[in-house]
């Protein structure tokens, strides 16, 4: 489904439900595949991975937990953490795949969210956008990766539920989901396949 290659092999880094876990479901019949769950709490560890086997990593990470309080009423621990995995975590895991790789493609999610935030997004928000920013220099360096930013519109996942840490049932979470039009994770995992091999460093998914 990648490529033409009977020999090429993906990670997916996050598959907890919701993106991550639908772009395994259609990787499934690709013997060539490896998910992980990585403690991007912990970024420094990265650079303990070895990503050379892979031609393909897929970053489906993110953090948005507790962002419906704001600033000022987050936890220190969360808004730490959502920096740590949507900006630190993403450019070091390209870093260490980029030490150890000849040539792959790196893709990583992130969210139209940056393109209409609101004030309670002031972090998820920023830190994703300061990985955008990173990324697009990072490029211009590193020519043997082929570095892909995924932009998906909103999407049923478990990112709600986190984000409300347990003040709305699964059952509120669903039909808010519903009710905004959430986009189906699958489809969006269809997109980001066709993405991995497509000439464009931005796709847009809505």
């Amino acid at each position: 489904m990648l490529s033409k290659n009977p020999n090429n092999k993906a990670l997916v880094i996050g598959s907890r439900g919701g993106i991550g876990s639908a772009l395994v479901m259609k990787l499934l019949n690709c013997d060539k595949l490896d998910s992980t769950q990585l403690n991007l709490d912990q970024p420094e560890n990265i650079k303990l991975h070895n990503f050379s086997p892979y031609d393909y990593i897929f970053n489906a990470t993110g953090h948005s937990k507790g962002t419906f309080l704001g600033f000022q009423k987050n936890t220190y621990e969360n808004i730490i953490s959502q920096i740590n995995v949507n900006f630190i975590a993403n450019i070091l895991l390209l870093k260490r795949y980029a030490e150890q790789k000849k040539q792959g493609t790196y893709i990583w999610i992130s969210s139209d969210v940056m393109d209409h935030p609101t004030p309670f997004h002031s972090v998820y928000a920023s830190s994703k956008i300061a990985s955008q920013y990173a990324m697009n220099l990072i490029r211009k360096e590193i020519t043997h990766i082929k570095i892909k930013e995924v932009k998906i519109g909103f999407t049923k996942t478990n990112f709600r539920y986190n984000n409300f840490l347990a003040t709305k049932t699964r059952n509120e979470i669903n039909s808010s989901y519903n009710n905004d039009c959430a986009l189906d994770p699958i489809y969006v995992a269809e997109q980001i396949l066709k993405a991995a091999n497509s000439n464009k460093d931005l796709i847009h998914i809505k």
